[in-house]
């Protein structure tokens, strides 16, 4: 089994983080599936990144609404619709995971989400 070049995972994250993307909140997620709150006030956040070497951080502050109901403990996604699309990432949250119940919101702070290759 191989990995990729440090090109190969700079090229991943170029190509799939240029322009716009989007940030969900996941209630489960595991490789091929991802489970979004149902919440009515919830909805997939934009967000552009800027890669360096292996990584990626958010460009931006990340704003997730206030919530509607208890919609427990969630970790984050990325995709490349607004909703529908292709599942990118899993994104492991250093100071997550957080909970997404009644009148909590999130909000991710710019620079702090990191998306790495390798």
């Amino acid at each position: 089994m191989g990995s990729k070049s440090n090109y190969a995972e700079n090229a991943t994250l170029n190509n799939l983080l240029s322009g716009t993307v989007y940030v969900g909140l996941t209630t489960a997620a595991n490789e091929t599936s991802v489970t979004e709150p149902t919440d009515t006030a919830y909805a997939r956040q934009a967000v552009t990144f800027t890669v360096t070497g292996s990584s990626a951080d958010n460009d931006a502050q990340i704003s997730f609404p206030y919530a509607t109901q208890n919609n427990g403990t969630v970790n984050m996604a990325v995709f490349d619709a607004l909703t529908g699309g292709n599942h990118l990432y899993i994104v492991d949250i250093t100071n997550g995971p957080f909970t997404y119940n009644t009148d909590e919101k999130i909000e991710v702070m710019a620079g702090t989400l990191t998306i790495t290759e390798g």
